[in-house]
């Protein structure tokens, strides 16, 4: 049993990771869009998608950590 929970919250962290990557992806595509179609305030666009992109890297990081020390303390 213990192991079928393991292997549940694995999935779990990769479809976690898949998300989060098809979101990026897809911030990141539109601010190229934006840039390259040549939008008006594209570059601040850019700018604020990449800072987004930023956050959530750093958000992912730290609720993998605190999911792995809840994962160690059971």
């Amino acid at each position: 049993m213990q192991k079928l929970v393991e292997e549940q919250m694995a999935l779990r962290r990769i479809a976690d990771v898949a998300i989060d990557i098809y979101a990026i992806t897809s911030v990141l595509a539109r601010a190229s869009r934006s840039k390259s179609i040549g939008l008006q305030h594209c570059d601040h666009e850019v700018n604020k998608q990449c800072y987004d992109v930023e956050v959530v890297l750093y958000l992912v990081k730290v609720l993998k950590l605190v999911e792995f020390v809840v994962y160690l303390c059971h």
